[in-house]
């Protein structure tokens, strides 16, 4: 089950009214007809006495008061079916707020492309929004280079990064590199011992480009992890030159814990939405989990038409991320290396301080979104519980009333009741009456997690 569901707010009940006038009427009713009853099978020649007040008025008192318990039971049954219910609900958006606020920070980033200042350009600071095909789509190497074209890009990658990195040796290195060999790994390692990092763990070379879900999984392995941070290198670079996509690099150095006092300030990339493609409902449940403040950009790229436009559909019904950049509108025709540059991009985009980011990427049909922010989420406000009485409670009173009426009644009645009658009196009710509050609690309880499943976390 897809964790970006959320049940729709519960009406406001109107609260219960007691029907205090009715109530009383029964009271004056039942007993004026007691006193007359009594009054006409009362002796003649038999002046009144207490007695006569307690079997009129005192026995159906009692008796009343004791059926209204029972009836206190029943409908305690709605009262407590609406509370569990309203519980369900807030629970369940507490557990998606936390799961949502999962995070991990963006320590350094640096991205090259064929164009400089692209998150300048792109978002209309500086230069001019570059469109395709009139965007260069080749990264140039300086001349004096000698080395091969991916060890430079490799070279300009880390040394942004390199003081970031060196605090961190428990690095895990993971890279992509299209049409890369074995050879590659022994590159990226001569660039990270020319930089002075001593990486103790393994390179990893990984067979495709990865999706977003990666992300998903390094939040989900950071949470049992003291220590973690990882290096992500994505170098989309092409020997063909007939092809009409852009090439980039993309650094991306991830880990769970930053110095705040550190410049620059963190980037806090916030648990992705991945493995939906109902755009449509899923996403006003993604931003409904406030992992920051409504986004302002949306970076987008390889969306197909029935993703594009529902995902759009729903920003506008959000009113979030009202400036959005297509990436092959500027770059060309889609590759998989944009949705790691557009992380890069947003990134810069956070740092020039223009508010939250939202970046949304697919591939086969499987879109994926994800926020960046400067600010981490507020603190999660545990729901708090009702004070409505479950109907297993209302027993208590009804036993302790059913009781005092009989004994009351039978004493006034028929005389003193035996000890063994009142024992199994007694005896009958509490199975009885514990056993409907029981019963009758647990309908409340099934017919609300019937109508709202109750939430796991």
């Amino acid at each position: 089950m897809s964790p970006w569901k959320l049940y729709p707010p519960l009406k406001k009940r109107e609260n219960f009214r007691f029907p205090w006038l009715a109530i009383l009427l029964v009271y004056l009713v039942v007993i004026a007809i007691a006193v007359v009853i009594r009054a006409l099978s009362w002796p003649d020649n038999k002046s009144v006495e207490t007695m006569f007040f307690l079997q009129s008025v005192m026995g159906p008192f009692l008796i009343i008061t004791s059926g209204l318990c029972y009836a206190g039971m029943f409908r305690a049954v709605e009262d407590y079916y609406h509370d569990v219910k309203r519980q369900c609900v807030e629970w369940d958006r507490y557990y998606l707020k936390k799961f949502a606020h999962k995070h991990l920070v963006i320590a350094g980033c640096s991205t090259i492309s064929p164009v400089d200042n692209l998150a300048l350009q792109l978002l209309k600071l500086e230069g001019q929004f570059p469109l395709a095909p009139k965007t260069p789509l080749r990264i140039k190497m300086r001349e004096d280079f000698e080395e091969t074209k991916s060890q430079y890009i490799f070279n300009q990658l880390i040394t942004p990064l390199a003081d970031k990195i060196r605090s961190h040796p428990e690095t895990e290195v993971f890279y992509w590199l299209r049409e890369g060999d074995n050879s590659t790994t022994e590159e990226i390692r001569r660039v990270l011992d020319s930089h002075g990092l001593r990486i103790k763990n393994e390179i990893t070379q990984l067979s495709e480009c990865p999706d977003y879900g990666v992300l998903s999984a390094m939040i989900e392995e950071s949470g049992n992890q003291w220590q973690f941070s990882r290096l992500f290198i994505i170098a989309d670079l092409y020997n063909d030159e007939t092809v009409k996509s852009m090439e980039s690099a993309t650094a991306v150095f991830i880990c769970k814990e930053y110095p705040l006092n550190e410049k620059p300030k963190p980037v806090y990339l916030y648990q992705p939405l991945t493995g939906d493609t109902d755009l449509t409902d899923s996403v006003p449940v993604y931003l409904a989990a406030e992992q920051t403040i409504i986004p302002k950009t949306l970076w987008y790229t390889g969306l197909a038409q029935t993703e594009k436009y529902p995902l759009f559909h729903a920003l506008n019904e959000c009113k979030a991320a009202a400036d959005r950049i297509d990436l092959e509108l500027a770059f060309g025709e889609y590759t998989p290396g944009y949705r790691w540059l557009a992380l890069g991009i947003a990134t810069d985009a956070v740092r020039y301080a223009q508010g939250a980011q939202l970046i949304a990427a697919s591939e086969k049909g499987k879109p994926a979104l994800t926020v960046l922010s400067a600010a981490q989420p507020a603190a999660l406000k545990v729901p708090e519980g009702g004070y409505v009485a479950m109907p297993l409670l209302w027993s208590f009173p009804a036993l302790v009333m059913a009781i005092i009426a009989f004994v009351f009644s039978w004493g006034v009645y028929f005389g003193v009741p035996e000890s063994w009658a009142v024992i199994i009196f007694i005896a009958i009710m509490l199975v009885i009456t514990l056993a409907l509050g029981f019963l009758l609690t647990r309908f409340a309880v099934k017919s609300a997690e019937n109508d709202v499943e109750y939430p796991e976390e």
